[in-house]
């Protein structure tokens, strides 16, 4: 929708907000936007005498209503025959929606057994795109239609990039990238935690504190001991009785954290606590 209200107003700057050009692609838009609780609205196509911009508008418009009244093969034509035409000012943005039409159309017959052969496919097209640096401007999207796809089809491979990114550039993506982490973590832990060569630092804290880890107390006082990391400490107390031979030096320990600490107030509280 933002896209659209940014090229209609650009079209009005363009052509004039009474101007037939205008007035067409507006009453196009309104049939690409029907689709979406009503289907199988189509513009019209462009006659031979109108302006080169708007028959452009008009081709994106037409392969848009096919994407989004599940005409997929339909969809994805429109698209690749924009995506060849370097006139376009949607032959970027095109060469994007391939990828996500061959997502769609993957997901179609069946969303909870998708075809996997498509959404290869499609993941194969996206990861052209983002080696691709004259489709900067499409990376962004490539990059999140891919990591949903991989979601789906490699969900062991997309959780460790989802923890390296989480744990290296917490910049990037930051809560998009935690909330799909907690879902493979809920959803797939049985794949993700057969092979312990999955299970990272971070992973592991969150196993042991959610009561997923064998042993979980003695887990982490076993992790402290062996890396001296306040996350291992706090884990430790959390889980720990007070009647436990090493409650004294974890509590001694846990009194002695600076108040600038992340961990001050949980350490302080559950040393008090024990």
């Amino acid at each position: 929708f933002r896209t659209a209200v940014n090229t209609l107003h650009e079209r009005i700057r363009k052509f004039g907000i009474d101007s037939p050009e205008v007035i067409e692609w507006t009453h196009a838009q309104d049939i690409v936007f029907s689709n979406c609780s009503d289907r199988n609205h189509m513009p019209e196509p462009a006659s031979p005498q109108t302006n080169a911009l708007i028959k452009a508008d008009r081709a994106y418009q037409i392969a848009a209503a096919q994407f989004y009244s599940g005409q997929f093969d339909e969809a994805e034509k429109g698209f690749r025959k924009i995506s060849e035409d370097k006139t376009s000012p949607w032959r970027q943005i095109s060469i994007y929606l391939i990828g996500r039409t061959l997502a769609h159309k993957a997901f179609a017959k069946s969303p909870c057994a998708p075809d996997k052969e498509l959404l290869g496919k499609a993941a194969e097209h996206l990861e052209r795109i983002l080696t691709d640096i004259d489709l900067k401007s499409v990376h962004k999207a490539s990059w999140e239609m891919l990591r949903f796809i991989r979601l789906k089809i490699e969900p062991v491979k997309a959780f460790k990039e989802l923890t390296n990114t989480i744990l290296n550039k917490p910049e990037a993506d930051f809560f998009e990238n935690v909330n799909e982490y907690n879902f493979l973590l809920h959803n797939r832990m049985s794949s993700i935690t057969t092979d312990k060569t999955n299970i990272d630092n971070l992973t592991d804290w969150i196993l042991t504190l959610s009561g997923n880890a064998r042993n979980g107390p003695e887990h982490a006082v076993s992790k402290w001991e062996e890396t001296s990391s306040v996350e291992w400490l706090t884990a430790s107390l959390m889980g720990i009785k007070s009647e436990h031979p090493k409650k004294d030096k974890l509590v001694d320990v846990a009194m002695n954290i600076k108040p600038d600490n992340p961990a001050y107030l949980t350490a302080r509280y559950h040393a008090l606590r024990i």
